[in-house]
């Protein structure tokens, strides 16, 4: 109700001091007074039409790259910046722009939108093993400077069901240090951890388009059968103008009265254009996911694609090798919603 009157107010005040001199506003003065008014979408509209006819005004393509960036349309007010710098290199607005969208790709803690995520997956298991079946909702908000989320999933395996629920809760510390905590309960546990608990931090060593992140998670899970804790340091590399990264984790686990066993996981990441990715990955070392540890080999992959604008499809296909147990060829498909 408050952006709407604000939008409002800023709408009479300026048909006012048109009328005043007499003038109609044209598009481009249209268009900014709606950016500032908190209607990008207005603005987006109104800028478009004036660059229809006056393609070199580098002022309106700025407000127009500044729009979008409020829309979450960063491929496109990337573009836009890039395009009056290469018009106007020394044009600080433009710069800034271009720090705005890098910034924007590389927070570890996500986008500045509630969202709610759906997925389900199906698990095929060699030798004759049952299949196995997830389903989750997951809830995400941000609480500037912080990020919570949380959710549950149902597990069914071996003929047996557990629901997880968890939380997360992400802050922002400074402009290069982001701290993560979580906690998850499964009443009457089977065979997912009965509780556990978790933390870790993203840290940039060095921001910009080829941004560096270290990371590091620890977490301790109170299985039936026994307890088990996990140390996993990483590192997130950044390229081509943050399109595209390549993430690397080791794996430290510590079963309960063994010793720690260890494992590696490497992942690239791809967004061929906005709110469009594609990953790939392989990964060798300890699994717990039922409690038993046991070593694992898996390749996986798997794309994401916007259905309009607040909506995207994400599905992925992963095979693992066990050396103890079924192996396995999961499939899973999801649905992000922006909210």
């Amino acid at each position: 109700m408050k952006l709407r009157l604000g939008q409002a107010i800023a709408a009479i005040a300026l048909a006012a001091a048109s009328a005043a001199h007499g003038q109609v506003p044209n598009d481009y003065q249209a268009g900014v007074e709606a950016r500032k008014a908190g209607n990008p979408q207005e603005a987006e509209r109104r800028l478009r039409a004036w660059l229809a006819t006056h393609p070199g005004d580098v002022d309106a393509r700025i407000q127009l790259g500044y729009a979008e960036l409020a829309l979450g349309e960063l491929q496109a007010a990337e573009a836009d910046f890039r395009a009056v710098l290469a018009t106007a290199p020394d044009y600080k607005d433009a710069a800034d722009g271009l720090g705005l969208v890098a910034a924007r790709r590389e927070t570890p803690a996500g986008g500045a939108r509630p969202s709610l995520a759906v997925e389900g997956a199906w698990g095929d298991l060699n030798h004759g093993g049952r299949d196995w079946y997830e389903a989750s909702a997951r809830f995400s908000a941000p609480v500037r400077p912080a990020t919570v989320d949380g959710g549950g999933t149902y597990y069914r395996r071996f003929g047996l069901s557990d629901v997880e629920l968890a939380g997360n809760l992400t802050y922002k510390t400074s402009e290069n240090l982001w701290l993560r905590a979580g906690a998850s309960v499964t009443p009457s546990a089977d065979f997912r951890p009965r509780w556990g608990l978790g933390g870790g931090l993203d840290w940039r060593l060095h921001g910009g388009p080829s941004a560096t992140v270290l990371t590091l998670d620890a977490r301790y899970e109170d299985f039936p059968l026994q307890h088990v804790t996990t140390v996993s340091p990483g590192l997130v590399q950044y390229f081509a103008n943050g399109h595209a990264w390549v993430t690397a984790r080791g794996f430290g686990i510590v079963p309960q009265g063994r010793a720690m066993q260890l494992g590696w996981m490497v992942r690239g990441d791809f967004e061929p254009a906005n709110r469009y990715r594609v990953f790939a990955g392989v990964a060798d070392g300890p699994d717990t996911d039922l409690g038993i540890v046991t070593q694992v080999t898996s390749a996986f992959g798997g794309v994401e694609i916007p259905l309009g604008e607040r909506f995207s499809l994400t599905t992925s296909v992963a095979r693992e090798w066990r050396k103890v147990g079924s192996d396995r060829t999961e499939v899973r498909m999801g649905l992000k919603v922006g909210l």
